[in-house]
Formats: C-alpha cells, sequence, structure tokens
C-alpha cells in the first residue's frame, strides 16, 4: 500500500474504533511538540504522548502511515521521529542485506 492507501485505512480504524483514539481528544500540542530536545516539561509531555500512543487501539495503523508517508514531526504509533527513521534505516539495511529493495 502507499502512504494514501494507508492513510485511509487508519481513518477508517479510527471511525470504526470502539474507543476513541487518545491523539483524537488531546490538545496536538502534545503530539507535535519538539518533545525530544526541549526542557523538562517538553521531556514530560513527549513521554505522555508517547505511553498514550501504547494503548491506542489504531496504533498499527498509525505506525504504519507513519513509517511509509514519512511522517517526520510528532508522535506516530508511539514512537518519535528519530525512532521511526531508526526503524526505515534498519529495514533498509536489513533489505540490502538480502539483496532485495527496502519495501516500507
Amino acid at each position: 500500500m502507499n502512504a494514501d492507501q494507508l492513510y485511509e485505512d487508519l481513518r477508517n480504524k479510527i471511525a470504526k474504533s470502539k474507543s476513541i483514539p487518545p491523539c483524537q481528544t488531546t490538545d496536538p500540542e502534545l503530539w507535535f511538540g519538539v518533545y525530544e530536545y526541549g526542557d523538562k516539561f517538553d521531556q514530560i509531555k513527549y513521554t505522555v504522548a508517547k505511553e498514550l500512543c501504547h494503548k491506542c487501539p489504531v496504533r498499527e495503523a498509525c505506525l504504519a502511515y507513519a513509517l511509509k508517508a514519512p511522517e517526520l514531526h510528532g508522535v506516530w504509533g508511539g514512537l518519535a521521529p528519530k525512532e521511526r527513521q531508526a526503524m526505515r534505516n534498519a529495514h533498509k539495511r536489513l533489505a540490502n542485506k538480502r539483496g532485495r529493495p527496502p519495501k516500507i
């Protein structure tokens, strides 16, 4: 699937979810601030966002979209931008080892 299809899949899962994902009911600043590099208060918000993501009913679809898009900012699927980039890099290295083009 391409990023647009994954985004539509995420939207559908949010709409059909029995519980509302935390990102839909909280301040967007919690998810999109510069937490990785900020002061102690920013670090706390960053940690809270990641913890909320790990309880989210659509976390897997969210992460799949963020990896494919690629989303460069914010907490998506419970991971920060650097963590998602590390996943993409690891996937590329593994694909190269196997002699195949990387698919994310």
